[in-house]
C-alpha cells in the first residue's frame, strides 16, 4: 500500500510540475512505467481484500460482459428515458454502466440454470 501511495504521489507531482512540457516528450515513458507499477501494486493490494474478490467475480464473467453489455446498457437507457422520462446526465451514465456490467455477469453465472449456455459457446 505504501508503494502504491508513493507512486501515486510521484505521478501527481510529475503531472503538476511538467504538465505542459510533458506533451510529446520522453516523460511519457516514465509516466507509463510508473502507471504500470501502480497497477501491479494495486493488484497485489486487492489480492487480499474483499473488493478484490468482487472484482475477480466480475472478471470471471468478462466474456458475458463483452458479449451482452451493449444490450443491458441500451435497455437501461431506454427504460430511463421512456419510463422515467429522465435525461439527467449522471443517471444516464452511471446506472447503465453498472447494469451493463452486473447483468451479464449474473447471466454468466446462471447460464446452466437458465439454459442459455449456448450464448457463450462457439458453434463449430
Amino acid at each position: 500500500a505504501f508503494g502504491f501511495v508513493v507512486l501515486a504521489a510521484f505521478q501527481a507531482a510529475m503531472v503538476y510540475v511538467c504538465a505542459v512540457s510533458m506533451l510529446g516528450h520522453w516523460l511519457y515513458n516514465e509516466a507509463g512505467l510508473t502507471g504500470t507499477g501502480r497497477l501491479c501494486l494495486l493488484a497485489k493490494l486487492l489480492d487480499k481484500h474483499r473488493l478484490g474478490d468482487g472484482l475477480a467475480w466480475i472478471g470471471r464473467g468478462s466474456l458475458a460482459v463483452f458479449l451482452l453489455s451493449a444490450f443491458a446498457q441500451g435497455a437501461t437507457r431506454e427504460v430511463l428515458l421512456r419510463v422515467f422520462h429522465t435525461r439527467e446526465f449522471w443517471l444516464q451514465l452511471l446506472l447503465p454502466t453498472v447494469l451493463a456490467t452486473l447483468l451479464p455477469v449474473i447471466v454468466w453465472y446462471q447460464q446452466d440454470r437458465w439454459r442459455v449456455g449456448w450464448l457463450f459457446r462457439w458453434p463449430f
